[in-house]
């Protein structure tokens, strides 16, 4: 099991950074045996692994203001806890494939190994290959992530190589796609079936394994335009048992639009001047590095060509409480009027508790009545309310005191 994490905005006021740890927090029972993140931040795409939560959190908080931020943590399950393996994973073929691509994954890819087989036939490098180091524990782990043979086979049919992901497992994964020039072209979202929630505004979108929000409908892979905003969507569908083997006939459908922003929401990218180097084959630097710096001795940052930072506000509406002079918000009042609703609803779901208790003590086996089943149902109720203004309130802390405007 692994969770991940993607926060994108479209203006440089709110952090990225924060949301996405505050999230991390609220779902790390989803694994803390490896991490890994990639962000666009001030014209550059940054990514960094580590094997341990110290390392990432601190490579998180030296990231500012961003525009993305992809995170993903892992409970190893095909491979081991190494930098090599861990999450954003890097695919590029220019023989094979016109753009280049991070991906981060939830799930397990059934049929791994003969992927790995039939992609490196075609002329793929494996970068996460670990075949030296995993020669005594080969009958336990693969010798390889089988996010590289999703994340190729997720390329290519991004690219119109095939209609047909040839990937056989349950999954949900973000991947972030540039050209060769270092540009970050798109955001794409996609599952089958493990599990991710969304929201989304005119100012950005946040979605995770176990965010608040919709669930993100199956089987469609979404595109997130990173220069005019625009979102859109197709039909996509990992393979099943009995279609291994088929042959590759049924044509992609078009892109059917979702939204689309009617101003650009970003200025045209700025080429870097430093001039793109080849891989270090001593550690992770297989993506064309601008400039390295290490995580203690489990990894490095990688910084290549990226975007504006953006701005997203998580919550689907914005509650105001008006200052009288000047109309803006005022964030103080609006929190303490957040806090006084959560005081509230404490005490109810308190009595509720309390009155659930006693109904089972008097009644014994014999307690399931419909005015026991209705105390249930609100203090049900009354529980996810305390849970949503907790968050809330949580949020808005990250924001800081002062003024919304």
């Amino acid at each position: 099991m692994c969770g991940i994490i993607a926060s994108l905005t479209k203006e440089p006021s709110l952090d990225n950074m924060l949301r996405v740890k505050f999230q991390y927090k609220e779902q790390d029972h989803r694994g803390q045996n490896g991490f890994g993140f990639v962000a666009i931040q001030d014209h550059k795409v940054i990514y960094a692994r580590a094997t341990n939560e110290k390392e990432i959190l601190e490579e998180l908080d030296k990231l500012g203001e961003t525009t993305l931020i992809m995170f993903h943590h892992r409970i190893p399950t095909c491979n081991m806890n190494a930098v090599k393996t861990n999450h954003p994973i890097f695919v590029a073929s220019k023989k094979n494939l016109d753009h280049k691509y991070f991906i981060i994954h939830n799930g397990m890819i059934q049929n791994t190994v003969n992927l790995r087989k039939e992609h490196e036939a075609e002329g793929f490098k494996y970068r996460t290959d670990l075949s030296w180091k995993y020669s005594q524990v080969a009958h336990i782990y693969n010798d390889h992530t089988d996010t590289e043979s999703l994340g190729i086979e997720m390329a290519k049919f991004i690219d119109g190589e095939t209609s047909r992901i040839k990937a056989r497992g349950n999954v949900a994964c973000f991947i972030l796609q540039m050209d060769y020039e270092n540009h970050p072209i798109a955001f794409y979202f996609f599952r089958e079936s493990n599990p991710v929630n969304w929201y989304r505004n005119q100012k950005g979108m946040f979605m995770a394994s176990e965010a608040k929000g919709q669930e993100l409908p199956k089987d469609r892979l979404f595109r997130l335009d990173l220069k005019d905003w625009t979102l859109s969507s197709k039909s996509a569908h990992l393979s099943k048992w009995d279609e291994v083997g088929t042959k590759d006939v049924i044509p992609q459908e078009e892109w059917e639009l979702v939204t689309k922003n009617v101003k650009p929401a970003f200025p045209p990218p700025v080429m870097l001047s430093v001039p793109v180097q080849e891989e270090d084959s001593r550690v992770v630097t297989e993506v064309t590095d601008v400039t390295t710096r290490e995580i203690g001795r489990n990894g490095n940052t990688v910084i290549i060509h990226g975007l504006p930072q953006q701005h997203l506000f998580p919550f689907n509406h914005v509650h105001k409480v008006h200052n009288k002079e000047d109309g803006r918000v005022d964030h103080d009042a609006y929190v303490k009027k957040l806090e006084d609703k959560l005081d509230a609803e404490e005490r109810n779901l308190f009595t509720l508790e309390g009155d659930i208790y006693s109904f089972e003590e008097a009644f014994g086996e014999t307690h399931e009545t419909a005015q026991y089943l209705n105390m249930v149902a609100r203090h049900e109720a009354t529980k996810k309310r305390v849970d949503d203004l907790r968050n809330e309130i949580n949020y808005y802390h990250t924001l800081g005191k002062g003024v919304m405007v």
